[in-house]
């Protein structure tokens, strides 16, 4: 788990080694999932907070290995959220930061 200015973090693990990350904006009162742009079977978060409020997450997950195998290889991705309540994070930066 992670507590910083802009909320209390904390990652589950599952039953099939994935983990979810839930995060509260309330001092733990209440959580909900974070919420990805695509489906993915996480296994690792860091958490990075910016001071205007901004989140980095960096998500570690499986994917299909790009080589033309079928094995799956361990990927991060980087994603934001502004600090106004959302808790959705996105990882389109070509056009910096937005909301979704």
């Amino acid at each position: 788990f992670k507590v910083s200015k802009s909320g209390v973090y904390v990652a589950v693990s599952g039953d099939d080694g994935t983990m979810q990350l839930y995060v509260s904006r309330d001092d733990a009162q209440s959580f909900l999932p974070a919420v990805f742009p695509s489906e993915l079977k996480e296994s690792r978060y860091t958490i990075m907070d910016e001071s205007d409020g901004t989140v980095f997450i960096s998500v570690e997950h499986k994917d299909q290995d790009k080589s033309g195998s079928d094995s799956l290889v361990t990927v991060g991705d980087l994603y934001a959220s502004v600090a106004d309540g959302e808790v959705l994070f996105k990882d389109d930066f070509e056009g910096g930061l937005s909301k979704s």
